[in-house]
């Protein structure tokens, strides 16, 4: 008997982390033009760089408030992949993408779906910055997106987000064995997208 409550009680947990998740998700509709100009981005990229994105997500809104920065996701550009030097590699990211136009990639953690494989062409109307690290050798940096792509597959670390909106909430309205264990490890194998990064 204590098996069927414990099913249920799973079931309910679920379903109530899937309703958050698709509610977080939600993004509003783009307004104006992009601030980036998204053919000159995508031809200045350089393997292994880090695309820092705004977001327009109710997610992406909790964390610009929380950071106090203007950016809420951040995404490792692999580029093509003819540019990945270890042939598993090539099949691991022909597995996971269409790769019949020959797109630019990247490695991303995000939130429903874990850490994937994306065409940059998503962010085709976001608006982005590059940041690049300007003394890296071309060998460290296959070794960056090696380990980037061993991480495909990864959940979503989906307590992080609760715990970043739990610091929304006024003091003293939740349990003190409830406060946030943020800075604390959390889930072994699940990402966030910085701590992909």
């Amino acid at each position: 008997m204590k098996r069927v409550k414990k099913s249920k009680k799973a079931t309910h947990k679920n379903r109530l982390v899937q309703w958050a998740v698709e509610y977080l998700i939600k993004e509003r509709p783009v307004e104006g033009y992009p601030l980036t100009d998204f053919a000159s981005l995508s031809y200045e990229l350089r393997q292994g760089d880090v695309l820092l994105v705004e977001g327009r997500s109710r997610v992406c809104k909790i964390i610009k408030s929380l950071t106090q920065s203007s950016w809420s996701h951040a995404v490792l550009y692999i580029g093509h992949v003819h540019d990945i030097q270890d042939q598993a590699l090539r099949k691991l990211i022909a597995h996971h993408v269409d790769l019949k136009n020959n797109p630019q990639l990247c490695v991303e953690s995000v939130l429903g779906q874990g850490t994937i494989i994306s065409p940059l062409t998503k962010y085709t109307n976001e608006h982005m910055r590059i940041c690049r690290a300007k003394t890296i050798a071309p060998h460290d940096v296959q070794k960056v997106v090696s380990h980037a792509l061993g991480a495909i597959g990864r959940p979503y670390n989906i307590r992080h987000i609760f715990d970043l909106m739990r610091l929304l909430m006024p003091i003293g309205i939740f349990p003190r064995k409830w406060r946030s264990v943020i800075f604390k490890p959390g889930k072994l194998g699940a990402e966030i997208c910085s701590s992909l990064i």
